[in-house]
């Protein structure tokens, strides 16, 4: 089944926009290996020890074929809006052949994790609802684990945040978050404010 999305955005720049973006994702749709796509920056400076940049905690083929589930979505959507039938019926088909390729690869049905089980790849995968739905709590479970084992402190770079924190927000775990988020040491934004930042460094 296809999730369910709060928000869609402005469709009508979806007439303006359309045939760009259609061809984008033909152009993903070229390079994906069985519906994994191989190429990214994966979770960018997500926090763990080494050298800060690309991904270390999450596999970066999970990030892009997780957002590239997520644009055959959108863009389903958008055909439908815009009465492109036979377009909107390729991108259902397609998204529906990226979600079970990124179970097969990614999900471990025993022990009800994704990949490394960073909070990334958990977060991604509960977002945008590609977690078996019996398995769903089981996998949150796992999320609130890790953050519990990393001392209430968040592990995900600038692209999983975004989905840590509403994943969280919609799993009415807002305590959770606001002790992840209400310290001023490493790592977390209040330890920029208090070295002055006032953007992200």
């Amino acid at each position: 089944p296809m999730p369910y999305w709060q928000n869609y955005g402005d469709l009508d720049l979806g007439d303006k926009h359309y045939e760009a973006m259609k061809r984008y994702l033909r152009y993903l749709a070229s390079k994906d290996s069985c519906f994994i796509l191989k190429q990214g920056l994966g979770d960018w400076y997500d926090y763990g020890p080494g050298r800060a940049g690309f991904s270390k905690n999450t596999p970066m083929p999970l990030v892009s074929t997780a957002h590239y589930y997520q644009w055959m979505c959108y863009m389903h959507e958008m055909a439908k809006h815009l009465g492109k039938q036979q377009d909107a019926n390729w991108y259902h088909l397609r998204a529906d052949s990226i979600r079970h390729a990124f179970n097969r690869e990614f999900y471990d049905a025993q022990k009800k994790t994704y990949a490394t089980g960073s909070q990334c790849a958990l977060s991604l995968a509960l977002y945008l609802k590609l977690v078996p739905e019996d398995d769903y709590q089981a996998v949150l479970q796992h999320l609130v684990k890790d953050i519990h084992a990393h001392g209430n402190r968040l592990t995900t770079g600038d692209v999983g945040n975004r989905y840590l924190f509403t994943v969280l927000i919609q799993n009415d775990l807002r305590e959770l978050l606001y002790t992840m988020l209400n310290h001023d040491d490493v790592p977390g934004y209040g330890y920029q404010i208090k070295k002055g930042h006032n953007t992200l460094t």
